[in-house]
C-alpha cells in the first residue's frame, strides 16, 4: 500500500482509499501503455536517481555506485538493509517498466539506461533534486 501511494496511484486517509487521477488512467491503459503512463510518472526521486545512471559516460552504474551517490546527496537510511531494499526496488521497478536494464546480484548488480528510458528522460521535465522530505515519505 505505501509503494503505490508512493508511485501516486492511490490517496489515503485514516479510514479511506481512492485511486487518483493516474491510478484511473492506468485502469484504462493497454499493457504498454501502462509502463509507459507509470514511466512518465515516476516520482522525483526515482527520475533524479535515473538521471544519475544516465549521466554516466556509458549510462550504467552499479547498484552500489547508486547507493554512494544517495548518501551523498541526500545522507544515510535508518539502516543498511533498508537502502539495499529500496534501491533494488527501485532497480526491479524500472527494469520492469523498461527504462533501464537491471541484472546480476551483490557487488556485480549493475544497470544500463534502456532506449525506451533515454526517450523518457528526454520527454518529461528533469529536477535537479528532489525534496529531502519527499524520501521521508
Amino acid at each position: 500500500l505505501t509503494m503505490v501511494k508512493f508511485l501516486g496511484l492511490v490517496d489515503i486517509d485514516k479510514n479511506k482509499l481512492w485511486p487518483t487521477d493516474l491510478g484511473k488512467k492506468l485502469a484504462y491503459a493497454t499493457k504498454d501503455g501502462k509502463k509507459t503512463l507509470l514511466a512518465q510518472n515516476l516520482p522525483d526521486i526515482y527520475r533524479t536517481i535515473i538521471k544519475w545512471i544516465r549521466n554516466q559516460p556509458n549510462k550504467q552504474m552499479s547498484s552500489n555506485d547508486i547507493k554512494i551517490m544517495f548518501i551523498d546527496n541526500f545522507g544515510e537510511m535508518k539502516s543498511k538493509v533498508i537502502m539495499d531494499r529500496a534501491i533494488t526496488a527501485l532497480l526491479n521497478y524500472a527494469d520492469y517498466l523498461g527504462i533501464v536494464k537491471f541484472a546480476g546480484k551483490g557487488l556485480a548488480a549493475k544497470c544500463t539506461l534502456t532506449d525506451f528510458g533515454e526517450k523518457i528522460l528526454t520527454n518529461i521535465p528533469m529536477e535537479e533534486q528532489p525534496q529531502k522530505k519527499a524520501l521521508q515519505a
